[in-house]
């Protein structure tokens, strides 16, 4: 949980930094976290990916983790914004996502 209140922080520090406003978070993001062939609607918290390698196609409102290991552990290999698309590094070693 640490790893992902850091992760968080140094986004909103970011976001803060450029003056991007943040809405405070709801229960569930809104929108699809997608895969090559998997999908998850309105997710929240940790998804463990079926597929190697791991591709994220984010269309949800929130930021995605990508973590290297099954269950939201490890390090993280990417943070997905809104709207984007994981790069080959994390497809490379994700194994889990997480979306608040």
């Amino acid at each position: 949980m640490g790893a992902r209140l850091t992760a968080v922080a140094g986004l909103v520090a970011i976001a803060v930094g450029s003056g991007v406003v943040l809405a405070a978070p709801a229960s569930a993001a809104h929108g699809e976290l997608r895969g090559k062939n998997w999908f998850a609607i309105n997710p929240s918290g940790c998804v463990n990916v079926p597929e190697l390698p791991l591709k994220v196609y984010n269309f949800t409102n929130e930021y995605a983790l990508v973590y290297q290991d099954r269950d939201c552990t490890g390090a993280i290999a990417e943070v997905v914004p809104p709207g984007g698309t994981s790069g080959d590094f994390s497809a490379s070693i994700g194994r889990s996502v997480w979306v608040d």
